[in-house]
């Protein structure tokens, strides 16, 4: 078992990942990161184990700019509910902690009427992140957040690298929007060239075994 097995291994989690899909994840889990991933690799499995570890009510963890697919994908496999309504019904949500789909319009109102203990929140996930700079509100949140609370995480996902090859210095601009530091790519070829690389090392192994043999 490698070093990135024994690190996975230790993190309860839920959902199968393949072996490179175990980097992926403890790259993610251990870093305030945007996570690009190419199209056809587990997006789902990997956000829903990240979300699986932090799913205990003692932890506030809220995730943004997820899109009718993913609130209902996450909600029925986390039992999250929207944020409620009211104003004082969310203050007493926060204060209670678990799992949170938040709506960033209202965060961003929440936040400015002090309902959110910002201190206490554990981290903030960014779903869809190549879509943030449409919009300045979750520059926003991510900012309030990171002047109030230096030790929460922020971890951010795409499925969609095309999105950061329109405009000048794209992934930059996002990642100075999402107060990320560490940049995680993970496109098919990385992993097709791995899977292969070690399928050629058997070969050639084979190979070497068959001329010892002659």
């Amino acid at each position: 078992m490698d070093d990135g097995d024994g690190e996975y291994a230790a993190i309860e989690t839920k959902y199968p990942l393949l072996s490179f899909e175990k980097q992926i994840f403890t790259d993610t889990f251990e870093k305030d990161a945007l996570l690009i991933l190419a199209k056809g690799l587990n997006y789902n499995n990997i956000i829903s184990n990240i979300l699986w570890v932090y799913k205990n009510p003692a932890n506030l963890v809220l995730v943004l700019n997820s899109n009718e697919h993913e609130e209902k994908y996450f909600s029925e496999n986390f039992k999250i509910s929207p944020l409620p309504n009211t104003g004082t019904e969310r203050e007493k949500a926060y204060l209670e902690g678990g799992l949170f789909l938040a709506s960033t319009r209202i965060l961003v109102v929440d936040l400015l009427k002090n309902r959110v203990p910002v201190k206490h929140i554990t981290g903030i996930i960014v779903l869809r992140a190549h879509t943030v700079l449409e919009s300045c509100q979750e520059a926003f949140v991510l900012r309030l957040f990171r002047q109030n609370n230096k030790a929460g995480f922020i971890k951010a996902f795409s499925n969609s690298p095309i999105s950061f090859t329109f405009g000048y210095n794209h992934v930059e601009k996002v990642m100075r929007a999402l107060f990320v530091t560490e940049l995680f790519l993970w496109p098919r070829w990385r992993v097709f060239n791995r899977v292969a690389g070690a399928h050629r090392s058997k070969d050639l192994e084979s190979t070497r075994g068959s001329r010892r043999c002659c």
